[in-house]
């Protein structure tokens, strides 16, 4: 993205932040089961807020 010696802008910042937000919720849903083990009613929670 930023090949040219600058930092990366806030707006780069904000896209990277958002897709990694979008993946980690994506992964956390299908993996549901295993992190319930972990923290029981997880998934629940977070379906909650989707």
């Amino acid at each position: 993205m930023a090949d040219n010696g600058k930092r990366p802008s806030i707006v780069e910042w904000s896209l990277i932040l958002v897709l990694v937000a979008i993946l980690a919720t994506t992964a956390l849903l299908l993996l549901g089961d295993q992190v319930d083990r972990l923290i029981p009613g997880f998934t629940s929670w977070l379906r909650s807020w989707l």
